[in-house]
């Protein structure tokens, strides 16, 4: 009796059990999209005073709520909050020449600021950002970041889609940007981000964490990716040492580490 007892007080002290995060479903009015577009934000359990804001963009075929279920602690654990938009049909998040109803990066850019007012509305303070993705949301992230130097201290990817080119005919991209082979290329960061990284970080210190693994099919670009900072001098962190296959699975093992390592690039 006295074992179970010790059991019980153990569990209902332990972090895991009592610490999960606080979870808003939101929305904001975009511009881009012409309706409203739903987000998710995980909060710590508790604030008692300004954290970092994550902004954490899923891959093809997912939602503003894919990574909840992935340890359902990690806002607080980290102490930090997690923001998860939504892009909601095949393609990526890039703007559409094709479809005026898939704006989605001009969609991401206009929920810097909604969502930003919206926390601030509920007393949630906010002292650095960082933008991270998988797979497109890997290649958003990337962009986003580049677009908004001013705004974010860290951009992450794991498993990046640095190449879209190389997957034409994959995840409705030729429905979303068409057959234009220079469209792929310009929307491609492996072509323009190394140079543009470079005069970015001439002018502010944003830092880029790069992950993936060997039997990952991005891996190689991913890997060409990196060649390039270097031969740019772009300063950046790689661990392309993960095990596992390009997967929601590998994305769910690699993630607490990710934006653990981003937490530590947070740091005031």
């Amino acid at each position: 009796m006295k074992g179970i007892l010790f059991f019980l007080l153990f569990v209902s002290l332990s972090p895991a059990a009592s610490e999960k995060d606080r979870i808003l479903y939101l929305t904001f009015s975009s511009q881009a999209m012409k309706r409203r577009m739903p987000y998710v934000v995980k909060l710590p359990q508790t604030l008692s005073g300004p954290v970092p804001l994550v902004y954490l963009l899923h891959g093809w075929g997912g939602d503003e709520k894919q990574y909840l279920s992935i340890n359902r602690s990690l806002a607080t654990d980290l102490s930090l909050i997690l923001l998860q938009p939504t892009m909601e049909a095949d393609g990526g998040w890039m703007d559409s020449p094709h479809h005026p109803d898939r704006q989605y990066f001009r969609m991401l850019t206009e929920l810097l600021g909604a969502a930003e007012t919206t926390l601030s509305a509920k007393n949630v303070k906010i002292i650095k950002r960082a933008v991270t993705g998988y797979s497109l949301g890997g290649q958003a992230a990337l962009r986003l970041a580049a677009m908004h130097p001013e705004y974010f201290a860290v951009a992450g990817s794991v498993s990046g889609i640095v190449d879209v080119s190389r997957h034409r005919g994959r995840w409705g991209l030729d429905s979303m940007l068409g057959d234009d082979p220079l469209i792929y290329k310009k929307l491609s960061v492996l072509y323009h981000l190394p140079a543009r990284m470079a005069r970015i970080q001439d002018a502010v210190p944003l830092r880029i964490i790069l992950e993936t693994g060997p039997d990952d099919f991005a891996f190689e670009e991913n890997q060409e990716l990196a060649r390039s900072f270097r031969r740019n001098h772009v300063l950046f962190e790689s661990h392309f040492n993960h095990s596992g296959r390009h997967s929601l699975k590998f994305f769910e093992q690699v993630l607490p580490g990710h934006l653990s390592r981003l937490r530590k690039s947070l740091q005031p």
